[in-house]
């Protein structure tokens, strides 16, 4: 521990106090990063853990999940020195394994007994519980799993992310007094009439709807449905030559859990790898775990022998094209095809919310497009809202938790207003 905690006060001794620091302008989160580094500089660990529970609850799993190239790392003034950035998600981690249920109390005596629904324990619907339990407000967190965690704890493979920290996570649930009640999915075993008792209800599950270019095929897999399975130690392919299609983090997780039974993996991606969303550290342990990568190839339609077996994917090449909506080049087709020759495909394309079962009830909350308002909504007697990626569409772990602390502001300037 101590030679850890040297190395974190070396890292924080490069810190150049700048005056804008970027560094905390692109976290989401905006953690007052000069000031921890400050504090870890002075030895006063205390105040620089204090300092980070100003901002986030979520330090556990940021640290190691965000992608810190995209927020602090990838912004900090040394990151064209010979030295590099300063590796702040290194000193974040190693707060967050101080952070136990005694850093938090209810800071509020109020005389206020509104009760809050949180349906969804990922993230955004944890962050949400903690902070208004603080405030000293009855809230029941629901979930459809049979713990708290969201993806960590329901896909998120065991080989990229430990997910034990949320044992912290429920010491601190349960000192806020916050009930967790688990098994109960809104639209399936709960629904507004079970909810009467509440005045907010906050949504907060997610966007778990796997994107598909494909229909239903034996050999058509879907990445998140491989994930979940993988985390139930559930493997049902082997040794089969592998095509994932997609190059977000989501494909770089399920191509390593393939690779580690004995598949052959190629990610098909329709630009190239330095243009994808996948952050640059999941893209190098997919190439150290031996997944190989096919760029400018975009999925056209399977291809089946006589006895309707997947013997490949016909893709276009693409090429690279400037998009002046994007940091990102976009593609476009060159009209050129080729046969990539496979046993299976996976689809790891993204994921979407799921709003048919609140638009049946709430119409008004929906825009004339289908996407979400953020303001409060109005439900007979309760007040609705929805905050993390189930308002915004899938963001970061960081960017879920700045949603659901919009979300927090709301409830708490309508309680004391």
């Amino acid at each position: 521990m101590r030679e850890k905690l040297d190395n974190i006060k070396n890292i924080a001794q490069r810190c150049l106090k700048c005056k804008k620091p970027l560094c905390k302008e692109y976290c989401p989160l905006h953690n007052n990063i000069p000031v921890i580094l400050n504090y870890i500089n002075n030895d006063q660990i205390v105040e620089a853990k204090k300092e980070l529970l100003k901002t986030t609850n979520m330090s556990f799993i940021c640290s190691k999940l965000c992608d810190h190239e995209k927020s602090c790392y990838g912004h900090c003034a040394l990151r064209n020195t010979s030295d590099g950035s300063i590796a702040f998600y290194e000193v974040e981690n190693y707060l967050s394994t101080l952070i136990s249920e005694s850093d938090y109390e209810k800071i509020s005596k109020n005389k206020i007994k509104s009760k809050i629904a949180v349906i969804g324990a990922g993230v955004s619907g944890m962050n949400v519980a903690i902070e208004l339990a603080k405030l000293g407000l009855d809230v029941t967190l629901f979930d459809k799993n049979n713990q708290i965690g969201g993806v960590i704890t329901d896909s998120l493979p065991n080989f990229r992310f430990n997910d034990n920290v949320v044992n912290t996570l429920v010491a601190i649930l349960n000192k806020l007094n916050v009930e967790m009640v688990f098994n109960k999915e809104f639209g399936n075993n709960l629904n507004f009439d079970d909810l009467n008792n509440f005045d907010y209800i906050v949504f907060a599950t997610g966007t778990m709807l796997s994107k598909k270019i494909f229909g239903d095929n034996a050999s058509v897999y879907d990445g998140i449905k491989l994930l979940e399975d993988g985390k139930n130690n559930i493997q049902e392919i082997n040794n089969a030559n592998s095509l994932v299609i997609g190059a977000g983090n989501v494909a770089m997780d399920v191509s390593r859990l393939l690779v580690r039974s004995d598949n052959k993996v190629n990610i098909v991606y329709r630009r190239n790898i330095a243009n994808s969303p996948a952050s640059k550290k999941e893209i190098e342990m997919a190439i150290n775990d031996g997944v190989n990568f096919i760029e400018l190839r975009s999925p056209k339609q399977l291809v089946f022998d006589k006895a309707n077996k997947l013997i490949g994917l016909e893709v276009e090449i693409t090429e690279l094209i400037k998009d002046d909506n994007s940091t990102r080049l976009s593609f476009k087709g060159t009209g050129e095809c080729e046969t990539i020759p496979c046993d299976i495909v996976v689809e790891a394309l993204g994921t979407n919310a799921n709003y048919d079962y609140l638009k049946s009830f709430i119409p008004d909350l929906f825009d004339e497009k289908g996407w979400p308002n953020s303001k409060i909504y109005k439900y007979k007697n309760q007040k609705v809202l929805l905050t993390g990626d189930y308002l915004t569409g899938a963001s970061s772990f960081a960017g879920a938790v700045a949603t659901s602390n919009k979300t927090i502001e709301l409830i708490k300037e309508d309680i004391w207003k």
